[in-house]
């Protein structure tokens, strides 16, 4: 029994010493957790799509196009149908949802550029089909003749060499646009607490 009473006499002399060592344990397995745990990139637009420049190997979007990366400083470009990618840098918190929102800036159409290069491309095949057909046919040969097959032929392909450059620099520019740097505007929130409340605070990066 003294045995026992001595034992237990010690344990709850030190009780206060315990809880602190155990206090500093939790507290460090938990920061432990939040370092390794991600947080989560994503935007307003649900069309939306997000790409990590840097920072993140194997990282994929998930099917809402959001992006769950370690904690850290990124460089991310949001890319929108029908708009310029914009590129912009994210602090990422650990377990925290980062909403980007920007300014957007539509991709130009230029349906009658689109048009003018079409029919260009048009008027330049004509011409040099005109030029071949007059040259197979048997028309006397003259110095007229040979000035109009070499003016149709020359500016046929001339027509059409343009036509096709714009055409092919207005549909790539169109598909492909390029990238434009911007501040993003970020809200930043966290998983819900108890009673559905949410913690988010507004923030610029």
């Amino acid at each position: 029994m003294r045995f026992r009473d001595l034992t237990l006499t010690t344990l709850f002399a030190n009780g206060p010493a315990i809880m602190a060592i155990t206090f500093v344990l939790c507290f460090a397995a938990s920061s432990a957790l939040a370092q390794d745990k991600k947080g989560t990139v994503t935007t307003t637009w649900k069309d939306a799509s997000i790409e990590v420049v840097d920072g993140v190997k194997g990282e994929k979007p998930a099917a809402d196009g959001s992006v769950a990366v370690a904690p850290g400083k990124y460089t991310v470009i949001v890319r929108r149908p029908g708009f310029f990618p914009v590129k912009g840098t994210v602090d990422v918190a650990a377990g925290k949802t980062h909403t980007i929102t920007f300014n957007e800036e539509a991709v130009p159409q230029r349906r009658q550029g689109e048009i003018w290069s079409l029919i260009g491309i048009g008027v330049g095949v004509s011409a040099v089909l005109t030029a071949a057909a007059l040259e197979l046919a048997d028309v006397k040969e003259t110095l007229e003749m040979s000035a109009l097959k070499g003016t149709l032929a020359g500016v046929g392909s001339i027509m059409f060499t343009t036509g096709g450059a714009c055409l092919h620099w207005i549909r790539t520019s169109r598909s492909n646009p390029a990238v434009k740097e911007q501040q993003f505007q970020i809200n930043v929130g966290a998983a819900p607490m108890r009673g559905g409340a949410m913690l988010s605070a507004g923030a610029r990066f």
